[in-house]
């Protein structure tokens, strides 16, 4: 109770500094980004293209509390209380962070159906005047099924749609931008057009205002075409990224910030040129790394959810074919599933098998419980932890390999396994949670009982 008590107060303090923060500096344009995958990629892009024009700011956090202190330019190390107590002095002293931003960027992330880890509470941070929502998927659905009396994953998908919905149809944003292929997300559009005619409303997927052509994926890049259908004649763009191989689907991460850079005012070359020589990744979110014995390392080990695995299978497997002799995948837990983890971790694992990577390697109890079953077929093995399968890859990675590296957070860490695999050293740098505060508690972790025991 009293530490509740505690969480609330503090929240309660910085939503009130953040906003006095926004009153005073007074933002021309924010930018909003909801949804369950590719929110930071996209306001990646979405900074990079708004910088060739104005003077535009990123918040770099998503949450009830990393918002607000994004807007007050205070940043966490480590979480500690002490960390907490620094962070809560300072943050008075941010008030004119973002003094003289005239365009703001800002990814809403939902952990949950109740506040303050909802849509609902975000939005009485920070309101957005342009709303982007990506898509809606089986992520944190542990907790936003306590909002259903449904089991079911649709019903699960449709309170994840609307609640991050709220983006759109509760903040009164003039430009809402959607995807239109999310059929959870379109039944939503649907009802709101009809009551708001005054908010202007774009879609990208099949059949809407943008649509995908053609895409292809290099090790040297990613390029998509797309249909405009806003455009007079219907015109094809052509959308290059250079330096990452990207799966088709993030062709609606670029899509979305092209409408919503016209929404800002963003001339599409402007756009496109932001994407084509200035975008980049976060950590770990799908950079390519060089690995042991010529071996090239696709590391997306920030997180992990069933969608992107199996985009990222499918990439990977077809880079392997043109321009590897193996295909290895690391694999660790989803979690945040709650009664759908059986279901999606056995659907990744029919992914696997349709994929037929050289080699799997697992990381975590859902991967043994669930996965491990469903890949007999396969050459697959299970690990305790990261730690320990990053000492065996170190000394029996296949020459010219590609290795997949893709898994939750807490507890999974499959970071501590790309940096043992690692050809330059200095890497290290470009991979997550490298940070002090960070190896404090993976270090904790890894020398816990947590680390070795084997569940029932």
């Amino acid at each position: 109770m009293m530490k509740k008590l505690c969480m609330w107060l503090v929240v309660a303090y910085l939503w009130a500094l953040a906003r006095v923060a926004l009153f005073v500096c007074r933002p021309h344009e924010i930018v909003g980004i909801a949804g369950s995958v590719g929110k930071s990629s996209t306001r990646l892009m979405m900074y990079e293209a708004l910088m060739s024009k104005y003077k535009a700011a990123m918040l770099s956090g998503n949450s009830e509390t990393g918002i607000a202190l994004s807007i007050l330019g205070v940043w966490p190390s480590d979480y500690s209380v002490g960390d907490w107590l620094r962070m809560m002095l300072s943050a008075p002293f941010g008030i004119f962070h973002l003094w003289g931003k005239t365009h703001l960027v800002v990814e809403m992330g939902t952990d949950d159906i109740a506040a303050p880890k909802n849509m609902s509470f975000l939005l009485t941070i920070i309101s957005p005047t342009i709303a982007i929502h990506l898509n809606a998927t089986a992520t944190h659905t542990e907790q936003f099924s306590r909002g259903t009396t449904s089991s079911n994953m649709d019903a699960i998908l449709q309170l994840i749609a609307r609640e991050d919905g709220k983006i759109i149809t509760h903040s009164g944003c003039r430009v809402g931008i959607y995807n239109a292929s999310d059929t959870n997300i379109s039944e939503y559009i649907v009802d709101f057009r009809a009551k708001n005619p005054g908010v202007k409303l774009y879609g990208f997927g099949d059949s809407a205002d943008m649509s995908l052509i053609s895409h292809e994926a290099t090790l040297e890049g990613t390029t998509f075409y797309v249909n405009d259908a806003v455009s007079k004649g219907h015109e094809s763009l052509r959308l290059l990224i250079n330096g990452y191989a990207l799966p088709a689907e993030y062709w609606q991460n670029c899509a979305a910030v092209l409408l919503a850079g016209r929404a800002a005012g963003l001339d599409d070359q402007d756009v496109l040129s932001a994407l084509q020589t200035k975008f980049h990744l976060p950590k770990s979110r799908g950079s390519m790394l060089m690995g042991l014995n010529n071996s090239l390392i696709l590391d997306s080990s920030y997180n992990n959810s069933r969608a992107p695995m199996q985009m990222y299978l499918h990439l990977a497997q077809k880079l392997a074919k043109q321009h590897y002799h193996e295909f290895i995948v690391v694999m660790g837990d989803m979690r945040e599933l709650g009664d759908q983890a059986k279901e999606e971790h056995e659907a990744v694992a029919r992914t696997l098998v349709e994929v037929a990577p050289s080699a799997l390697y697992c990381v975590g109890e859902l991967t043994r419980q669930y996965v491990m079953p469903k890949v007999q077929s396969l050459n697959a093995t299970w690990y305790r932890n990261s730690r320990e399968l990053g000492k065996y890859l170190k000394n029996n990675i296949p020459n010219g390999a590609i290795i997949l590296i893709k898994g939750s957070q807490n507890t999974i860490f499959l970071e501590e396994t790309v940096i043992q695999l690692l050809a330059d050293e200095n890497d290290v740098s470009k991979v997550c949670r490298m940070d002090a505060g960070w190896k404090k508690i993976k270090q904790r972790y890894f020398t816990s009982s947590a680390a070795t025991k084997i569940s029932s």
